[in-house]
């Protein structure tokens, strides 16, 4: 890519817009108009770029660096007792990030998330006859298990749990 001005048609003044060209498909001259995103010199334009800016380069990072996307897992839930959502990883924890359950009974009843078959991780929550419960997506996780153990729901009256889950192995 070749940094370039580009002239506005003449109106006595002589304008140009900063871009930069490159030859795109066919052998043809593209040029991309630059946005100014930081600095007043032209050594801190940032560059879109993805990957992290190096030394002394000025860039917008267009992707999500915290987490790595392909480690999210979705995992749909059918329980007609209480059971694992997700068997255990050795060494690893199960964290939520969203989780959406429903109720297909005839009656109201409650769930118990919990590590394994031992510690609850959340409050019980009570999910009416035919009605739902959603934890809409969060980054950091709703909830955790202890490394090494399942993520395990504990169900009373409830005869047909459903519904998905996104969790990551941490």
């Amino acid at each position: 890519m070749a940094d370039d001005a580009l002239q506005l048609d003449p109106d006595g003044t002589g304008k140009k817009v900063d871009n930069e060209s490159l030859v795109g498909v066919g052998g043809a001259t593209v040029y991309r108009q630059r946005v100014q995103l930081t600095g007043a010199a032209l050594a801190e334009v940032a560059r879109v770029q993805n990957t992290d800016p190096a030394g002394t380069e000025y860039g917008a990072v267009t992707r999500n660096v915290p987490v790595n996307l392909t480690a999210r897992k979705f995992k749909s839930i059918s329980l007609a007792a209480t059971g694992d959502m997700v068997a255990a990883v050795t060494s690893k924890k199960i964290r939520v990030l969203a989780l959406m359950l429903n109720n297909a009974s005839a009656a109201d009843g409650t769930v118990a998330i919990r590590s394994s078959t031992t510690s609850t991780i959340c409050a019980v929550l009570t999910i009416r006859q035919g009605a739902g419960f959603v934890l809409p997506y969060s980054e950091v996780g709703w909830m955790e298990t202890v490394a090494g153990e399942s993520l395990n729901a504990l169900i009373t009256t409830i005869t047909q749990l459903s519904g998905v889950l996104v969790y990551v192995e941490v």
